[in-house]
């Protein structure tokens, strides 16, 4: 039984590579540059799931890439969409808004197409989570009631640590934890990856402080709004 969930076309050898590959990326980050620890993540992100998918361990549905069925998941999901995107357009209302003068807060068009693919990489990867241990608990030979239930929040458990470490800002910490909750109750409902990866990316763009400085700024400089 342990062979055949670890097998290369069961979805716990993917997990296991991933876990694997994850821990090493760890290791390693203070010996990569910041642009190469990036590509090796996104390569991470899509590189483990895309082969198991290939060699027939992971299960397109479970992940929500095919047989989506968009009548059901568009009438609940756009729903659950609004609500969450006008509950982020309200707490973005409450913090300070960029000076238009400063040129550190003009961010190119390729920044947000950069950011928005950046995004869906990993909202692929958190929903490779979510469907392989899903096909394993139906695997197992007592599985739990509910496994989907079970599978997502799980999944949620993978996703944080990856949530707590990698940003480099406590904001942007709070807001990537913020978008595992969100996707993971949005997956769950309507069990869409498309439609995870627009709530993630969403997300991101209305709340994202990307204008943190890459520098400190001076602790006495009042004029300057914290983020």
């Amino acid at each position: 039984m342990l062979l055949t969930l670890f097998s290369l076309q069961a979805p716990g050898i993917w997990l296991l590579l991933s876990l694997i590959a994850s821990a090493l990326l760890l290791l390693l980050k203070q010996q990569l540059t910041t642009n190469w620890h990036a590509r090796l993540t996104i390569g991470l992100w899509i590189g483990i799931p895309y082969l198991g998918l290939l060699l027939g361990g992971l299960s397109p549905r479970l992940i929500g890439l095919s047989a989506v069925d968009w009548v059901a998941s568009l009438g609940l999901g756009l729903g659950l969409l609004f609500i969450m995107v006008l509950l982020l357009m309200l707490v973005r209302s409450t913090m300070p808004m960029p000076r238009t003068n400063d040129p550190s807060v003009q961010t190119p068009l390729a920044t947000y197409v950069s950011q928005t693919l950046q995004h869906g990489a990993q909202e692929f990867h958190w929903c490779f989570y979510r469907g392989a241990i899903w096909e394993l608990l139906q695997m197992m030979p007592n599985p739990p009631a509910l496994p989907a239930y079970w599978a997502v929040w799980l999944a949620a458990l993978f996703a944080l640590p990856g949530a707590l470490i990698r940003p480099s800002y406590a904001p942007q910490r709070l807001l990537l934890i913020g978008i595992v909750i969100a996707t993971t109750v949005l997956f769950f409902y309507t069990h869409n990856f498309w439609l995870c990866w627009l709530l993630h990316t969403a997300a991101w763009l209305i709340v994202n402080p990307q204008h943190t400085p890459s520098k400190p700024m001076p602790a006495l400089r009042q004029s300057t709004p914290l983020r």
